[in-house]
Order: structure tokens, then C-alpha cells, then sequence
């Protein structure tokens, strides 16, 4: 007996052709900021090959319709496959496709085997599908999802007055993305949240979740419904904010490697630490929690007003419970590696006391404007919580410092000395020495108070802090600081000792103080900079400033494109390389003097 041809047995193999198609898996286009012409021409030439493909034969049709309709960037390509379809246009755009003829059995049948392929599905607009084409596709869907093997789903607008997008929810889904629009009442708010538990009921198995809140009545808060959710790896909330409820809940998922939210602890009972996920009635206690807050509920931008509300009730206090000083959160995250976090000075403290124990990229913006004392507390206390692991650190400050430590947070320990240090390099020093790898900084304050005295503790770092930078950060490979201030009476061009090692940091960025940049001498900073940080990206052309444009007539009263100090920075020190590089291709490298000691331009090194 013949053996069969090796192309006949590959073809009978489902597992190899399914391999063979994957190499002509259709590009991701993003609908909004289109594609170049190389991924279109990609695209559709992929997606040529695999029509032919399933219209060569019967062992290539279902394999190559399987990599054809895996990935969806517009649903209308599927529902296109039923008859009826007509454009009627509305809601301010040229089209709004509606189903107008009844759905026939063969139809849906046609549509379901299709349907069953799809495994994402991306698409960020949905004003052009009339609800009336939901509200027709559900009464045939019945309990059935409209994408049954449906993996990844991006954006989902969820509507609390039209709820029918619920049919696109799938029991495989594992990333999902959820817009709530829609919802000027407050009673919106509670059936967006009742909607989000049904959503993670069925889909239990989800990884990532992603919630953007549009809603103008606020967001849904209290998520405990999340209890299915025990797979989960990442969890995004944009004008949503978590409460010290949901933290104690969330720090008990094993799985969680990423969590980005604005944090508001002083919005629950000290009942609500006891919670535990492991209970048997969770859902049930969640539910009640749930509803016990619903109407303390509100946007993430008013969280720096907490504070202020009146919760002077006694029905409310427990054993003297003071509202004002929220309780930390006990140990937990044991898998959290990447966190985000928004909210006030002390309750960030607070968050970070549970000491997640593999965290490597830690994010906090803070909305309250603290006292420079309160927020070198703060952080002397989150970087003591932080394990040696930490490899990036952003702080971002949106408000201007309170001029006196604010009452929410507790008084430094050493604030009764007389005159307190408040230089900046307070809050840096213990991450340059706690973190050995740190490779990532960032500092971003709105506004810093100025200093007119020399007796005055200044918070500003001055250029001494670049070299602390590069002796005690060996693997900052990115810095971001704010405004740099020149030490008064410092003699700018004494001999500064340089580490031998070269640093390996690429992005920098500052500004310098205005009173002092028009009497500093940019380019000695700039060679500063250029000795400590030689392999320094300067990103020239990515930041050039703009310029004026050509035939169009300027008065004397028309200023000139502001430039920035660090600009000007980085233009000398292009300079400086351009000119050692001709210098060395002409063989006049520098002359050294003694030992150890490299001389340039008044400079010892």
C-alpha cells in the first residue's frame, strides 16, 4: 500500500495548518490614528491569501477562516453578514446601521458560524450602530453570547439605560475594557455597578480589566464584585477611585501584578478592615458593603475634598473612630509588581503599608498639596515600606505646597527642632540608598516655594545633586527633576570629583530657577552634565522649540519662541561633543594633567 503524500497528511492535521496560517495573521490597526501604508499593504495582503485560501479547498477553508476572522477591528464586518442592513444615519454621524428585515434561521446560522472565530475584537467607536440592531440581535441571542469564544474586548461602551451590550460579554473573555457613558442621574451609577457584577460573574476567568468612567453623575464605586475574579493579573480605574474596602479586598488576589486607581481611605468603617475574600458569604457581605457606601460616593477629582465633608454623626463612629485618620491597610498584594496610585500624601502612606513584597515600578500623584514637611514624612515612610527590588519611582505633586504641615497626616518626628531641613535631596537620598536598582526617577512638582534668604533652608536641587545622582545611582538610566537652583556663594568652577565609572543614564530632564538662569553660565552646566552623564541622549530634534515663521512680518512687540534653560543646556552640550569629536578625528584628544585629574574649560575632574 502507498503511503500518503506528505502534503496530504499536513493538510489533514488541523494543529500544522493552524500553524501554517498564523504566519498570515492580519496587522492591529488602530481605528483612530490609522496605519501607515506598509501595515494597510500588510493587511490586505494577508488578508487576500487567506480568502484564497479558504476558497481553494475544504482542508484549508476552516484553518484559514480561523486566522481571517480572529481579529476584529470593526463588528460590522460580521453583522454585514445578515440581510436587511440599511444606513439611516444619526447621532451626528453620516450613517447608523440598523437591521430592518426579520433574521432568518439560515441567516443566524451563517452569522453563529462566523461568530465563532472571532477572538478580539477592537473598536473604539459604536455611535454609528443604532441600538435598535442590539435590541434585535438580543431577542435571537437569548442567553447566548454574540461572540461565544470572544478573548480580548476593546472599548465596550456600558450604557445604564441601554444595557444590550451585555450580549457581547463572553464566559472565555480575559482582557476587557469597559466605557461607562451615559449617566446623568445618580441612579445610573448603581446599575452601572450592578451591570459591572454581572459582567464579572460571567466572565470569571478575566486577566485584565480595564474601567474608564464617562458618566456625569460619578463614578459607580464600591467594585466589590470583583470576588470572581481570582485570575486576575492587572486592573485599571480611570475616574473611578478605590476605598480602603477594596484595597483589603484586592490585596488577597493572588494573581495581581498591576493595579492603577485613585485611592480615597477615609470612606469606610473600621468594619470593613475584617473583611476577608476567602469568606463564604463574601458576595453577600460585598453586596451589603456595597450599598452601605453607595451613597458616599463620588469622582476621583474630589478626593482632595474628602477631608473637609462632615461626618460629625455619631451613628457613624465606632469606638471613637475618627474619620480624619483612616486605619493602614494590613499585609497583602503578594503578586502586585507595577503599581499607579492617585490620592492625598497620607492615604498613599497608608496604601503602601501593606508592603507589597514584589513591586518594581511604583507611580504616585498627589492631589491635596501638602506641607514639604508632611510630604518628606510621607515618603520617608513609603520608601521604609518598599522592598529592594524597586527599579522605577514617579512622584508627581498637581497643587502648589501648603505653607504648614496640613492636619491630616502625622507630624514628623524631628519637626520640633528648631528650623528643620527641607532641602530637596531629603526626600531622594533614602531611595538612592535603599534601591540599588533603581534605573527610573521622576519628580514633578506644580510649584515650589521660592527662597530670598540664605539663612532659608532651600527645597530645590542644586547642580550638587546631579553629582549624588551619578556616585550613588549606578543604573539610573532616567532622571526627571524639577527646577535646579545654584548654592549661593558657591564657587561654580571649583574641582568636582567625578565617578570613573561611566554612568549609563540616557533620558534628563529640568529646568532651571529664572532668577538664577540669567546669571548662570549655561554652558559650564552644560559640561557638568556632559562629564557625569556622557552617553546622555540629548533628543535634539524631537524637542526643538519653535520657530518663526518664514514671510510672515514680526513687530518689535512680537517676542521671540521661549527656549528652555535645559535646551540651551543640551545645545552646549552638543556643541562639546561635536568639538571633542573633531578634536579626536584630528588627533587632539585632551592633555591631561596629573594623575587621576582630567582638566576642561575650568574644570578638574
Amino acid at each position: 500500500m502507498m503511503a500518503p503524500h506528505p502534503g496530504l497528511q499536513i493538510a489533514a492535521s488541523p494543529e500544522l495548518m493552524s500553524l501554517i496560517f498564523d504566519h498570515l495573521a492580519l496587522p492591529a490597526i488602530d481605528q483612530d490614528l490609522g496605519a501607515p501604508n506598509r501595515t494597510w499593504q500588510k493587511y490586505n495582503r494577508h488578508a487576500k491569501a487567506l480568502r484564497r485560501s479558504a476558497q481553494a479547498c475544504k482542508a484549508f477553508m476552516e484553518p484559514a477562516l480561523a486566522v481571517l476572522w480572529r481579529r476584529l477591528d470593526l463588528i460590522s464586518s460580521l453583522l454585514r453578514l445578515l440581510p436587511g442592513w440599511d444606513d439611516i444615519g444619526g447621532y451626528g454621524y453620516e450613517e447608523a446601521l440598523v437591521i430592518k428585515n426579520e433574521i432568518t434561521d439560515e441567516a443566524w446560522a451563517r452569522l453563529r458560524w462566523y461568530a465563532r472565530f472571532v477572538r478580539v475584537l477592537e473598536q473604539s467607536s459604536w455611535t454609528w450602530i443604532h441600538p435598535y440592531t442590539w435590541t434585535v440581535l438580543a431577542q435571537r441571542c437569548g442567553r447566548e453570547p454574540l461572540l461565544p469564544n470572544l478573548e480580548t474586548f476593546a472599548t465596550l461602551p456600558l450604557s445604564a439605560r441601554n444595557p444590550a451590550a451585555m450580549l457581547l460579554i463572553s464566559p472565555k473573555l480575559r482582557d476587557l475594557k469597559l466605557v461607562l457613558v451615559h449617566g446623568p442621574h445618580r441612579e445610573d451609577t448603581m446599575v452601572a455597578r450592578m451591570l459591572i457584577q454581572k459582567i464579572t460573574a460571567t466572565a470569571r476567568g478575566l486577566r485584565t480589566l480595564h474601567i474608564r468612567n464617562d458618566m456625569e453623575a460619578g463614578a459607580p464605586g464600591c467594585l466589590l464584585g470583583f470576588a470572581q475574579l481570582q485570575e486576575l493579573r492587572s486592573l485599571t480605574l480611570e475616574r473611578m477611585y478605590l476605598s480602603a474596602k477594596d484595597l483589603c479586598f484586592l490585596a488577597r488576589f493572588p494573581h495581581l501584578e498591576t493595579l492603577s486607581s485613585a485611592v480615597d481611605m477615609g470612606r469606610c468603617t473600621p468594619s470593613f478592615y475584617s473583611f476577608r475574600a476567602d469568606d463564604d458569604d463574601s458576595e453577600e457581605d460585598a453586596e451589603k458593603e456595597c450599598d452601605a457606601v453607595e451613597d458616599d460616593e463620588g469622582d476621583p477629582e474630589d478626593i482632595e475634598d474628602a477631608a473637609e465633608e462632615e461626618v460629625d454623626d455619631a451613628s457613624t463612629n465606632k469606638d471613637n473612630w475618627d474619620p480624619f485618620k483612616p486605619l493602614p491597610l494590613p499585609p497583602g498584594f503578594p503578586a502586585l509588581k507595577n503599581l499607579s496610585l492617585v490620592g492625598t500624601a497620607h492615604h498613599l502612606d497608608l496604601v503602601l503599608q501593606s508592603q507589597p513584597p514584589r513591586l518594581t515600578t511604583v507611580s504616585l500623584q498627589i492631589v491635596d498639596g501638602p506641607s514639604f514637611q508632611s510630604l518628606r514624612t510621607a515618603l520617608a515612610s513609603i520608601f521604609s515600606n518598599l522592598p529592594p527590588t524597586l527599579t522605577s519611582f514617579s512622584l508627581k505633586n498637581t497643587k502648589p505646597f501648603a505653607s504648614a504641615p496640613d492636619s491630616s497626616a502625622p507630624a514628623a518626628a524631628d519637626d520640633s527642632t528648631p528650623n528643620p531641613s527641607l532641602r530637596l535631596l531629603d526626600l531622594l537620598e533614602p531611595a538612592l540608598t535603599r534601591f540599588p536598582h533603581l534605573t527610573h526617577l521622576s519628580l514633578e512638582f506644580a510649584q515650589l516655594p521660592g527662597v530670598c534668604d540664605d539663612d532659608v533652608d532651600r527645597i530645590r536641587p542644586t547642580h550638587v545633586a546631579l553629582l549624588l545622582f551619578a556616585a550613588f545611582a549606578p543604573r539610573l538610566r532616567t532622571l526627571v527633576l524639577p527646577e535646579l537652583e545654584r548654592e549661593r556663594g558657591e564657587d561654580f568652577r571649583a574641582p568636582l570629583r567625578v565617578p570613573v565609572a561611566r554612568h549609563p543614564l540616557r533620558t534628563l530632564a529640568f529646568d532651571l530657577v529664572k532668577d538664577d538662569y540669567a546669571g548662570m553660565r549655561v554652558h559650564e552646566l552644560a559640561i557638568l552634565v556632559d562629564l557625569l552623564f556622557p552617553d546622555l541622549e540629548l533628543n535634539m530634534e524631537r524637542d526643538r522649540p519653535p520657530e518663526r515663521e518664514p514671510g510672515r512680518y514680526y513687530s518689535i512687540f512680537d517676542r521671540p519662541p521661549r527656549v528652555s534653560a535645559w535646551y540651551s543646556v543640551r545645545r552646549y552640550i552638543h556643541a562639546v561633543r561635536v568639538g571633542r569629536e573633531r578634536g579626536e578625528s584630528l588627533g587632539c584628544g585632551r592633555q591631561g594633567g596629573e594623575s587621576g585629574v582630567a582638566r576642561c574649560d575650568g574644570f578638574e575632574v
